[in-house]
């Protein structure tokens, strides 16, 4: 009976080992992500600073040539829609980077719980 008691602890060792293992690369993982979505969200905030510079200089030329040319609204219009479409992108970045934040959150929290469960288990 002993022998079979030492081999269950064996067995829900390894497998508190494996679970340990596993959510130590979800973290990592997520981890990984966290720091990629916040490079998009930088690279996404450059962008839309690039955009909106290209957006302030096309309106001044459109202005200088409004005297000449009849289609100064519609580019004026178009510049627009792309600082609308810029505005839209910052905002999901900046959502994408509080979801990451979010779920790493709950992974180091799974984390800790499954922790406190193995410390309760091994005691």
């Amino acid at each position: 009976m002993s022998h079979q008691t030492a081999t269950a602890a064996g067995r829900i060792s390894e497998q508190i080992d494996d679970v340990q293992r596993s959510t130590r690369g979800a973290i990592a993982a997520i981890e990984r992500s966290a720091v990629r979505l916040g490079e998009i969200d930088f690279t996404t905030q450059d962008v839309a600073s690039s955009v909106e510079q290209q957006a302030s200089a096309t309106l001044e030329i459109s202005h200088s040539l409004a005297l000449i040319a009849r289609n100064t609204k519609e580019i004026a219009t178009a510049v627009g829609r792309a600082n609308g479409h810029v505005a839209d992108t910052r905002r999901s970045a900046g959502d994408v980077a509080a979801s990451a934040e979010t779920i790493l959150a709950a992974a180091r929290q799974l984390e800790s719980k499954v922790q406190t469960f193995l410390d309760e288990v091994a005691a």
